[in-house]
């Protein structure tokens, strides 16, 4: 029976414990683990030589007891010294429920990341746990990281000259201003401006993005706004040029000086259709709209829409003698649809060889 058997055995924290989540706020990438070094000591402080050990390693919000922010179990071996090193972010599941679900999110912004204590709990051979380590470490920040606290807590505005990338929080400041026109903003995550933000470069949010202020120029864009994904503004929000969104939702107002599409409102059911579309049952009320198309200029079939027993002929321009009809080529039509409605639509006789059509659903109300 070793040392190890037969007395429990304690770490000892010394110098020499690396942080990599610190790094300069000119890396592109930070990356998502952590370095961490000690050497293991027995219960009568003589290094715990060459032996393989398990450990668990737990990040909480407090010095003693608190909430368990992040943690998991690595399999450590020492060297002839007693020294070990494990890299956080690479271990095993602790199975217990924990704040977050990675060593990123443990010290994310928002969160009050100085507070943030490492606690190291040793198993026997048995692999029953024995007690915690303490007191816990606190983490502290390396030199270079103190750039990367200018970007985090901004008091004052925060310009971006360059392409700002976010895969979790884009920013959480009183004020965003973006003003390259040169580049682009993309943000992979959710979006949150509790101020007010103003940008003149091309904006695309890929997530939820929500700007709180309820002020008179909550969100102003001067370049393209694409948001793939909800997004809320508190205030007004002015737009200069090409908004595309899929499912806005503006609390107070929107002015938009370009274009707008907004995505996700309706639906399309086909396009280039050139056989009869089959009866459809209307989920809830809206309407039917249908784009109608011909390349032939002497084609005269009808298209005729039924919605229930009543029929609606979509027919377009021959262009022959004293024969006006209702469409013209490229031509399109809404018709409303009641709920619980049986609707269709098919080719009447005629020539339709060169005819085709794009069918899209509205619901009412959006």
């Amino acid at each position: 029976m070793n040392h190890l058997e037969e007395r429990r055995m304690k770490t000892i924290m010394t110098a020499g414990v690396a942080f990599l989540l610190g790094l300069s706020a000119v890396a592109q990438h930070v990356p998502d683990r952590l370095n961490y070094q000690a050497i293991l000591t027995n219960s009568k402080g003589e290094p715990q030589v060459n032996s393989t050990n398990t450990v668990r390693f737990r990040i909480y919000d407090e010095a003693e007891a608190g909430n368990l922010i992040w943690g998991e179990t690595h399999s450590v071996t020492t060297s002839p010294c007693g020294l070990f090193n494990v890299t956080l972010g690479t271990g095993s599941s602790l199975g217990e429920y924990m704040a977050v679900e990675n060593l990123r999110a443990a010290f994310a912004s928002g969160t009050l990341v100085a507070q943030r204590y490492l606690e190291l709990q040793a198993l026997n051979v048995d692999t029953t746990a024995q007690s915690p380590i303490l007191p816990r470490q606190r983490f502290m920040t390396v030199p270079y990281a103190f750039q990367a606290n200018d970007s985090q807590e901004a008091a004052s505005d925060f310009r971006v000259t360059g392409a700002l990338y976010a895969s979790r929080v884009g920013m959480e400041a009183n004020r965003l201003i973006m003003t390259n026109p040169l580049s682009s903003v993309t943000v992979a995550g959710d979006l949150r401006v509790d101020g007010y933000g103003k940008s003149s470069v091309a904006v695309n949010f890929s997530s939820n993005s929500w700007v709180r202020s309820t002020s008179a120029d909550a969100f102003r864009a001067g370049g393209a706004l694409t948001a793939n994904q909800t997004m809320t503004v508190g205030g007004t929000a002015t737009f200069y040029r090409g908004v595309s969104a899929a499912n806005p939702v503006f609390k107070k107002g929107a002015s938009v000086k370009g274009g707008i599409r907004a995505l996700g409102a309706y639906k399309s059911l086909g396009s280039s259709i050139k056989t009869n579309l089959p009866a459809q049952m209307a989920a809830g009320d809206g309407f039917v709209l249908v784009y109608y198309k011909t390349d032939g200029w002497n084609e005269d079939a009808d298209l005729i829409v039924t919605v229930g027993s009543q029929q609606f002929p979509l027919e377009h321009d021959t262009h022959s003698s004293g024969d006006k009809r209702g469409m013209h080529f490229y031509d399109t039509a809404c018709i409303p649809v009641a709920k619980g409605s049986t609707w269709s639509i098919a080719w009447g006789s005629g020539e339709k060889d060169n005819s085709n059509f794009d069918v899209y659903w509205i619901p009412f109300g959006y």
